[in-house]
């Protein structure tokens, strides 16, 4: 080729060069959409995050520690529960020593059911005494399961 026509071809590739860069503040001539991955990461309780070691596109792997949640109201939700397990175990051991004072007062009943017949077999007791007995040993029983159930 001769110099004429690697003079044209550079003035040509110069103007083309020239003429494409202009910045005239007009509307983009071509346009695109910018897809990204979102992931939520949740804990496993609710509370007010204190700390968070985190950047933003960062790699985790599983279990590991990223942040942490204010634990105090938990923590004094279960003293509350170990307060309230204590004060139920002092009830319960209430009511069972209330099924001890009746299981003795049946016993004192059976003695004289066992009494009365002996009684009645030498007719010197009434039927009526012996029926009273038995409606106090039956009222008796009837507290014991109404406190097992309230145990």
């Amino acid at each position: 080729m001769t110099k004429i026509n690697y003079l044209i071809i550079s003035l040509l590739l110069s103007g083309l060069l020239l003429t494409s860069c202009k910045n005239n503040n007009e509307k983009a001539d071509a346009y695109g959409n910018f897809e990204a991955t979102e992931t939520t990461i949740s804990a496993e309780t609710n509370g007010k995050v204190i700390w968070l070691n985190l950047e933003e596109g960062q790699q985790l792997t599983k279990g590991e520690v990223v942040a942490q949640i204010d634990t105090i109201a938990l923590d004094l939700k279960r003293n509350n529960l170990k307060a309230a397990k204590g004060v139920i175990y002092a009830k319960s051991k209430g009511v069972l020593s209330q099924i001890d004072v009746i299981k003795a007062q049946k016993a004192t009943a059976q003695k004289n059911k066992t009494r009365l017949e002996n009684l009645i077999a030498d007719k010197l007791a009434s039927q009526k005494q012996l029926d009273d007995v038995n409606g106090q040993i039956d009222a008796y029983n009837n507290q014991i399961e109404s406190i097992r159930s309230q145990n």
